[in-house]
């Protein structure tokens, strides 16, 4: 399993673009909001390319734009701190190639691990016809899901892959 882990992650290289964020974020992410400073980065692997810049717009209104430098093919970009919410676009252009994701938010971030029996639905739970009640009336609008699973394989130790689901709204 882990191999075949390794082979598509290889493969993916070879035909991977030039310009790309880490497998973490993506359309729908929820990045950290003020009074941090909220990260995004990714990779390049065109070796002439030693900049990227990162934009954050609302609409068609350009918010910040912000430079990160490429160390080793990879960048990080630090945006300046934003309240909660929104409906946000980020562009991270190098050179002729630019990414984007579109429909970001700021807010809080909360990572959860442990053992598999830590996936409860929530039909399972004490209060679940409290909370699903709540969801249907709105209350948790704007949640978020994600969920990845590290690789443990040595040669992606200090890549930033990893098995990434899709960030996406929660379910009415």
């Amino acid at each position: 399993m882990v191999l075949m882990h390794w082979l598509l992650w290889s493969a993916s290289l070879l035909g991977a673009a030039a310009l790309r964020f880490a497998e973490v974020f993506g359309d729908y992410v929820v990045l950290q909001q003020q009074p941090a400073k909220a990260a995004i980065f990714g990779e390049v692997n065109d070796t002439s390319v030693s900049t990227v810049t990162v934009e954050l717009s609302a609409g068609s209104k350009k918010v910040a734009s912000v430079e990160a430098n490429v160390l080793g093919g990879t960048w990080k970009a630090l945006l300046p701190p934003q309240a909660a919410g929104g409906q946000w676009s980020i562009t991270a252009r190098a050179g002729t190639k630019s990414v984007e994701m579109n429909s970001v938010t700021f807010g809080d971030v909360w990572y959860c691990s442990g053992q598999s029996n830590m996936a409860l639905p929530l039909i399972h739970t004490m209060s679940r016809n409290i909370s699903v009640d709540a969801i249907k009336a709105g209350k948790y609008a704007n949640i978020r899901i994600h969920g990845m699973s590290a690789y443990r394989h040595p040669a992606m130790a200090e890549s930033f892959r990893c098995h990434s689901e899709p960030w996406k709204l929660r379910e009415r």
